[in-house]
């Protein structure tokens, strides 16, 4: 009997999603492999968390209303009226401005621009500013990325954010295809300009 599928793919075994689904399984866990919760936190985290000195409320809010663009909503993530929230963010862009523009303080979201700033963590940072403005108009490559790597810096020593897992993706393109160097942190395209066919 022939495998169901094509030749093509016959060497790549199993999926991530298939790997992570399985682990799941087998140690019990929420699988966050393929999106997020849509029923209550498990009382034993809470418990845990009580334990540890730690009065905790889990809340899942659903993703059609987390994102939403609604400012009379408490529940969308701009808000942000808890202590940690969680959701998955990713430059869409091969350039780091738009992205590290989220931590730019004249972005805080608030009542006063109708929670429409990027800045939902309401992060401030002086040095933080600086750098951004200087990047604006920094022209040498190698000086704008020391910029954009001390930006980075900032945000994560002042944990303005804390970075919890890779989440993977499903790409493919030809077996001579090189120069892609896929990355969970980045989008399929990120390395565009390196990429070149092997005869």
């Amino acid at each position: 009997m022939r495998p169901v599928g094509s030749d093509r793919i016959a060497g790549f075994g199993t999926s991530i999603f298939t790997e992570i689904t399985a682990l799941a399984v087998k140690h019990e866990a929420v699988n966050l492999g393929q999106g997020f919760p849509d029923f209550a936190a498990p009382d034993f985290v809470k418990q845990a968390a009580a334990r540890a000195g730690i009065d905790l409320e889990l809340k899942s809010v659903v993703a059609s209303v987390f994102f939403s663009s609604d400012p009379a909503n408490p529940d969308t993530y701009p808000h942000f009226y808890s202590d940690l929230q969680m959701y998955n963010t990713t430059m869409s862009s091969p350039d780091p401005a738009p992205f590290m523009l989220q931590f730019c303080s004249w972005e805080v979201s608030q009542k006063a621009n109708s929670w429409q700033g990027r800045n939902i963590t309401r992060f401030r940072n002086e040095e933080y500013d600086r750098a951004y403005r200087a990047s604006e108009g920094e022209v040498d490559p190698v000086k704008r990325a020391a910029l954009y790597i001390r930006m980075n810096d900032i945000v994560i020593q002042n944990v303005a954010v804390m970075t919890v897992l890779w989440r993977n993706g499903v790409s493919g393109s030809s077996t001579k295809l090189r120069g892609m160097d896929l990355t969970g942190w980045d989008g399929t395209l990120w390395r565009l300009p390196y990429w070149y066919k092997e005869a």
